[in-house]
């Protein structure tokens, strides 16, 4: 449940920063640096390299073009489940009328670079037998409870299976697979001898106490910044009132002199940042209120009655920031 919890409010902080704002002009220019430098990478064959440079360009702006050198590296690195997947975001994605040749020439090339390229991956299903809501880590990264039993695509190699529960003995499995084949792991947890604790704090009882101050902590960081998100959503509505304000006086039936083109902008923009302010403040703010209220409370001494941290939040035109002080 703590896992849970913790990985719903990191994506509503990461919401709240995000906030899918448009790239600016610096962004664009240092994406396009980066695509110039994963090319040049791509040719020497340092795919490893490449693949860094594209897709910290495509986090900063989005481009067919990124996507295909992404996918390039990615097959020159042997991740063919991770190219077919940029590939096809290349050749699902709608092109605007006038969009850049670059762009149109990417979804073509995607279309044809990505014809064949199935047949290098490989399909595992996975299986376990025990706890009904197992921890599943394939390598690196937790596969779903919702992909068990069911065929997983993946790279061609070697892998390890690992799995945990609550209750239960952990257990894992290595397995090869080749391209294009498919294969089976199947594992089966074993209950924890009497008396082995089921705490993830360890065998003194301690981890119930670790997971309240845990979430009491990610709590009160919600609170924080659901207050910080409310007031930044304030902020900029008062903005966007005082910007309509002087629209109104010279714009006529809707229609704006080209001389306030960035007032009109400015306005949208204010009005988009204070919707998002005042949605994500206040689901931060009610998940925040929800994991203080949840939090079991220790009742022993020492670490459980240190002074809580102190939680400092700074509101800025365009974003939200925390610094937590023990």
């Amino acid at each position: 449940m703590l896992r849970k919890l913790l990985l719903l409010l990191a994506v509503l902080l990461a919401t709240t920063g995000v906030a899918h704002a448009q790239p600016s002009d610096a962004d664009r220019a240092t994406a396009r640096a980066l695509y110039v430098e994963g090319q040049k990478a791509l040719a020497a064959g340092d795919f490893q390299a490449a693949a860094d440079k594209f897709l910290r360009g495509e986090s900063l702006f989005h481009a067919p073009t990124m996507l295909v050198g992404l996918a390039r590296a990615y097959v020159g690195l042997g991740k063919y489940v991770g190219a077919m997947e940029s590939y096809n975001k290349v050749i699902r994605e709608e092109l605007p009328e006038k969009a850049p040749k670059a762009f149109v020439t990417a979804v073509e090339e995607a279309k044809n670079e990505v014809v064949g390229l199935d047949e290098k991956i490989g399909w595992v299903t996975i299986s376990v037998d025990g706890p009904s809501d197992p921890v599943v880590m394939l390598d690196d990264g937790e596969v779903s409870v919702a992909s068990l039993g069911v065929k997983r695509a993946v790279n061609p190699g070697d892998h390890l299976v690992k799995v945990t529960a609550a209750g239960y003995l952990p257990a894992q499995q290595e397995f090869s697979i080749g391209a294009g084949a498919t294969q089976e792991v199947a594992l089966t947890l074993e209950a924890a001898p009497e008396g082995a604790t089921e705490s993830p704090g360890g065998g003194d009882g301690t981890g119930s106490a670790a997971d309240g101050s845990t979430l009491r902590l990610v709590g009160f960081i919600g609170l924080g910044l659901g207050g910080a998100g409310l007031v930044l959503g304030a902020i900029t509505g008062g903005l966007a009132i005082g910007k309509h304000g002087d629209l109104s006086d010279s714009c006529i039936d809707g229609s704006c002199p080209p001389d306030q083109q960035d007032n009109l902008d400015s306005y949208e923009t204010m009005g988009t940042m204070s919707t998002i302010g005042f949605i994500a403040g206040g689901v931060l703010a009610a998940t925040g209120l929800v994991l203080v209220l949840v939090a079991p409370s220790g009742d022993g001494d020492g670490a459980d009655q240190a002074s809580s941290p102190v939680l400092t939040t700074t509101v800025g035109l365009g974003q939200l920031s925390a610094t937590l002080r023990f």
